[in-house]
């Protein structure tokens, strides 16, 4: 049996080097043990804050998030709770978030937290800014398209001729619902309602 490779690290809040299984590395661990975690939350935020913030030497350039993320966004652990480090960062440093609003980005980087690249908004309001930018991907764009464009044009006409739902769901391998929102005009909105010409 082949001998087990562990890697040496170096503790977040001691400094000190301990050593875990290669695997484990990979999963990110930062403390020796649940002493060291525990006192590193004790740690005022703002120091846990900045221990995760890169500054880009352009004057005006972002701060990125260097610490934990998720769905594409950096994640930090505050004294209230886990959050975003973007709405972290405009609740520290500009000011109370209103109620119901987003964080939105100016820069569209997902992982800048500085605080002059943030403002508030809308839900609809920041889906539609993102859109605009072509952040969103719609159709054949989209990484889990099931149909193409001219399928959509097929569906449409042949669901105006009179072919039920059910029917065009069996012929095209996908369920009713999205056929539904086909027909309804509710997904591929970019296509129109054009006549498809086989």
């Amino acid at each position: 049996m082949g001998k087990k490779v562990s890697i040496e690290l170096v503790c977040q809040q001691c400094g000190g080097t301990f050593h875990v299984p290669r695997r484990t590395a990979k999963k990110g661990r930062k403390f020796c043990g649940r002493t060291c975690f525990y006192k590193s939350l004790q740690v005022p935020v703002e120091d846990r804050f900045w221990r995760h913030v890169q500054k880009s030497p352009d004057p005006d350039g972002c701060w990125l998030w260097t610490g934990a993320t998720w769905d594409r966004y950096g994640t930090f652990h505050s004294d209230e709770g886990t959050v975003t480090a973007h709405r972290f960062s405009y609740e520290h440093f500009v000011g109370p978030i209103p109620e119901g609003m987003k964080v939105c980005h100016t820069r569209d980087t997902t992982l800048c937290i500085r605080p002059s690249h943030l403002f508030t908004g809308t839900n609809q309001g920041n889906a539609g800014d993102a859109s605009q930018k072509g952040r969103i991907c719609h159709g054949e764009r989209h990484p889990f398209h099931r149909l193409t464009r001219e399928q959509v044009f097929e569906i449409r006409a042949r669901h105006a001729d009179g072919v039920k739902i059910a029917k065009l769901a069996a012929d095209f391998g996908v369920s009713r619902g999205a056929i539904g929102h086909v027909v309804r005009n509710q997904t591929w909105k970019e296509v129109g309602h054009e006549i498809w010409s086989g």
